[in-house]
């Protein structure tokens, strides 16, 4: 039920449940709520002071490296979900961090679908969330904010392209 109500499932009566394709306006969806989410987590996280949450995710990033020389993408994928979670748990907003929750299985099909499809090399998975890191760090948060949006932003137009090209393709068939 939890599946049907995020738009995972869907029930097709007596004939069972399914899982059907996403398509690029659910992309579009997850990730521009997703950034604005993490936007304001960052901003948040900055202000709370960022120390605690610095080490967290530079452990994050190793495991990511790791992940990425042992070709994981199960692990790649399960890594860029705990580092993003990491960002809104530390922002100190509880809403916040709940909205986050909530949308994390529809965060974690994409995550999955753009590290299977997107990073053959697994290497700039690692390099683009330290990028995070180093803004972090500088302790910014107009550059932070600025810095996720377009880390998100970038990896939802590639999603959304990939998706809108399985949609036409499954039209023509």
């Amino acid at each position: 039920r939890a599946l049907e109500l995020d738009g995972l499932v869907v029930s097709l009566g007596r004939r069972g449940k399914v899982v059907p394709l996403p398509s690029a306006s659910d992309a579009w969806e997850v990730y521009s709520l997703r950034a604005t989410l993490e936007a304001m987590g960052i901003r948040l996280a900055i202000d709370r002071g960022g120390d605690p949450l610095l080490a967290e995710l530079e452990e994050l990033v190793e495991d990511m490296r790791h992940a990425g020389a042992a070709v994981d993408h199960a692990r790649a994928s399960a890594l860029d979900v705990r580092f993003h979670e990491a960002i809104c748990r530390a922002s100190g907003h509880e809403r916040l961090l709940r909205a986050w929750v909530g949308m994390s299985s529809q965060i974690r099909l994409f995550s999955r679908r753009v590290i299977d499809t997107q990073y053959r090399d697994m290497g700039p998975i690692a390099v683009r969330h330290a990028a995070l890191i180093a803004v972090i760090r500088a302790g910014d948060p107009e550059a932070a904010e600025h810095a996720i949006r377009e880390h998100i932003g970038s990896v939802a137009k590639q999603v959304m392209a990939v998706l809108t090209e399985m949609g036409l393709r499954q039209t023509l068939l």
